[in-house]
């Protein structure tokens, strides 16, 4: 029968892990970041919803405190490799305001384009000690933006079906952001963006600057443009 639990989890998602750095590093020489892992993983997920938790209760939309993204699933994760764009940790953000843009385009047009931002930020404050403290955990704060037309679509704004809708605040507290769009949308050309909207410290302590931001980003049934390698990993 169907377990649930970490004793559970925890292997299946090693495993998958363990199988993703091996791809990437046979297809770039080199082992992806965490931060893309962790990327990679969320985009490799299914939604849960319909399914109840260890409670027997009704699991609700992603993502959510009960499933987190949903469940890994080691055949997605290799099934849409070969149409995955990757960005790996290459841009640094010094100020507020930075920003970093791309064009893509559907790979299929009859699948969901799935796009996921993740970055390692700075060690928070650490000065919460109870559950009544106010005081943010996190520091800098990315924005994900996806755009075709007069459609913007902000990362972690999602619908009653679990796809990402228009309109919304943009995420202020996660360090991981998707815009997953279903498909047919975009049916084209779209724009990506990665905005640094607010850098108060340094996450690359090992680096010169003063204030370092970088990040990893997938785009899951995406094409490249001609800044891009057909592989789609940038080198």
């Amino acid at each position: 029968g169907l377990q649930c639990g970490t004793s559970m989890a925890s292997p299946h998602v090693a495993g998958a892990m363990a199988l993703f750095a091996q791809a990437y590093r046979q297809r770039t020489g080199a082992l992806p970041s965490p931060a893309l892992a962790k990327a990679y993983a969320v985009a490799s997920t299914v939604d849960l919803f319909g399914g109840t938790d260890a409670n027997g209760n009704p699991l609700t939309r992603r993502p959510n405190a009960r499933q987190g993204w949903g469940a890994l699933r080691g055949g997605v994760m290799t099934a849409q490799l070969a149409g995955t764009q990757f960005i790996e940790q290459g841009t640094l953000f010094t100020a507020t305001g930075d920003r970093w843009q791309r064009d893509f385009q559907p790979r299929v047009v009859g699948e969901p384009v799935k796009l996921v931002l993740t970055w390692t930020d700075a060690p928070g404050p650490g000065t919460c000690n109870s559950s009544t403290c106010t005081t943010p955990a996190w520091n800098n704060d990315l924005d994900l933006l996806v755009t075709a037309g007069d459609n913007t679509w902000r990362g972690n704004v999602f619908d009653a079906e679990g796809f990402s809708t228009t309109g919304g605040n943009a995420d202020e507290r996660n360090n991981l952001e998707a815009v997953i769009l279903p498909a047919g949308t975009p049916g084209g050309r779209f724009t990506v963006q990665v905005v640094a909207r607010n850098l108060t410290s340094d996450a690359l302590p090992n680096s010169p600057g003063a204030i370092e931001q970088d990040f990893a980003l997938v785009c899951v049934n995406c094409r490249n443009s001609s800044e891009l390698f057909e592989d789609g990993f940038e080198r």
